[in-house]
């Protein structure tokens, strides 16, 4: 009786169904340029819940690692124009894609020389001769002068001391006065 019930709940669904459902999204959205963003609608998450339904679909297979071709690509056009954090970034995300590529070595070593060729570029222009280094004292510069009159000058704020507290003190829009206080503030 139980399992009559609960076959009559559950809907019937054919994996093999729901399998080309997300091979067609897979391939809508790698046309659209979505390779692995926005996550939930993106080819990468379509091929992976067909791998997860069927683990050696063929075509899920290659779709990933065609992502990961396109974001190895990407990122060796970056590295050829010298967009270095954008290259860093494709990389990364073909490392998220295929974790074990066969391309990932060697545009990691080719990242690693342009960011090393970057930094010894920059420490070599930030690096000062020490005859040329000489510190001068800077004199004080005195305020600019105006054509007209100035005002009376303005007393500083806390130049006098202020009175004490009372302890009894009124408030002058109730009236009322308030009970002295028995502990020091």
């Amino acid at each position: 009786v139980v399992w009559l019930v609960m076959s009559l709940r559950m809907p019937s669904i054919d994996p093999w169904e729901v399998i080309q459902r997300n091979l067609d999204g897979a391939r809508l959205a790698m046309a659209e340029g979505r390779y692995t963003d926005p996550s939930e609608r993106s080819a990468f998450h379509y091929y992976n819940t067909v791998l997860a339904l069927d683990p050696k679909n063929a075509d899920a297979i290659a779709g990933i690692d065609a992502i990961a071709d396109r974001h190895l690509t990407n990122a060796r056009v970056m590295l050829a124009d010298q967009r270095v954090a954008e290259a860093a970034i494709a990389i990364d995300r073909a490392r998220r894609v295929r974790p074990q590529h066969d391309g990932l070595p060697a545009l990691d070593t080719q990242l690693r020389a342009e960011l090393k060729r970057i930094l010894t570029a920059a420490n070599a222009r930030l690096q000062v001769e020490p005859a040329k280094a000489k510190v001068t004292k800077a004199s004080p510069v005195a305020p600019p002068r105006s054509n007209t009159p100035s005002a009376a000058p303005s007393k500083p704020l806390l130049t006098q001391k202020q009175p004490a507290v009372s302890s009894a003190t009124t408030a002058p829009e109730s009236g009322l006065t308030s009970a002295p206080s028995s502990t020091r503030v």
